[in-house]
């Protein structure tokens, strides 16, 4: 999947350049803790923090045009919420990396 879809955030912002660019600094800025929560409720085997901060990344991703992270996020809610944290560390391995290479990318826009 695309890393990012800048066309497609801007079209989630009515083609507003200022507003993404504020939300892009909010997203770079919240990032850390909704990251914290999904490692909090992966250490305590928390399906439902683990799902509450999956939820959260993929709504940020999705308004920035974040797909490939979009999408990891959306493997690792699934998993979750079906209380499957079998499979869940390599869902946030993935997700870890999508979100590092998005966060890059916004970085250097």
């Amino acid at each position: 999947p695309v890393v990012h879809d800048r066309t497609e955030a801007l079209a989630h912002v009515g083609g507003d350049a200022e507003l993404l660019g504020e939300l892009t600094e909010v997203f770079l800025r919240d990032c850390p803790r909704m990251i914290e929560e999904v490692i909090d409720g992966l250490c305590a085997g928390d399906a439902d923090k683990v799902r509450r901060g999956a939820h959260s990344i993929k709504g940020a991703v999705s308004i920035l045009g974040g797909k490939a992270a979009f999408e990891a996020a959306l493997r690792l809610e699934i998993l979750a919420r079906q209380g499957d944290l079998s499979q869940a560390e390599s869902a946030w391995q993935a997700l870890r990396h999508a979100l590092e290479q998005f966060q890059h990318v916004l970085k250097r826009e």
